[in-house]
């Protein structure tokens, strides 16, 4: 399944991620995979690791992107 960012996830999926491996950021609001996607730069200029991250927003679970760990923002 190809994800978009905004697409709704299922609680299903989401507990899916969690189960593969342990996740980088496992709150109750946001849900980050464990193993990074990729590097790139932040805004201080430091390369960091993103995640394929999932947050609860109006209690429905969407796809994010890849965001640096806690981090919902995929710039």
């Amino acid at each position: 399944m190809e994800l978009k960012v905004g697409d709704i996830m299922t609680e299903e999926h989401v507990d899916d991620w969690v189960n593969v491996l342990p996740p980088a950021t496992y709150r109750a609001d946001l849900v980050q995979l464990g193993e990074p996607y990729s590097h790139r730069e932040d805004e201080n200029g430091r390369w960091r690791a993103t995640y394929p991250t999932a947050a609860k927003i109006a209690g429905q679970w969407r796809y994010m992107g890849n965001c640096f760990r806690g981090s919902t923002e995929a710039k």
